[in-house]
């Protein structure tokens, strides 16, 4: 639970400061790989994700659709 807080936090932080921030899954998922990072970084246990944060290019907002075409109305009741 904390390092899903921590986590948490280094996100909205990152976000707050109008960074960018994707996950590198790979790395940490092949035991290899896992294992070398974990010695590069001189840990005792293996690395659990990588982050990859910084500035990207400015991307244009996705089209989103309108709240009142996402709401249901409730079906009529008949008696």
């Amino acid at each position: 639970m904390q390092a899903g807080q921590a986590l948490q936090r280094v996100l909205l932080a990152a976000t707050a400061d109008g960074l960018a921030v994707s996950f590198l899954s790979q790395i940490v998922e092949v035991p290899g790989p896992r294992d070398q990072l974990r010695m590069l970084i001189g840990a005792t246990r293996p690395p659990q994700v990588v982050l990859r944060i910084g500035r990207g290019w400015p991307v244009m907002a996705t089209p989103r659709l309108p709240v009142a075409d996402l709401i249901m109305n409730e079906p009529s009741r008949r008696s």
